[in-house]
């Protein structure tokens, strides 16, 4: 029984010695960097849309007042 559990240490110890955990990490950080850039994103084209909305109200506004003259 000894031997299997320094047999599983051994394996823990390889493992994160190994290429399979940075290629894990690398994943993992590749994930967390484009998901940041994807709700940075979102969070400036709703603020661009907000403010094209808001442009927009005000340029009808002033082509009706101008209309009248």
């Amino acid at each position: 029984m000894p031997t299997a559990i320094q047999n599983l240490k051994r394996v823990r110890d390889r493992l994160l010695d190994g290429w399979i955990v940075s290629c894990l990490l690398l994943i993992i950080i590749q994930v967390i960097i484009f998901a940041v850039a994807l709700s940075f994103g979102s969070i400036l084209g709703f603020g661009y849309l907000v403010y094209c909305l808001f442009r927009m109200t005000y340029l009808k506004k002033r082509a009706k007042k101008n209309e009248g003259r």
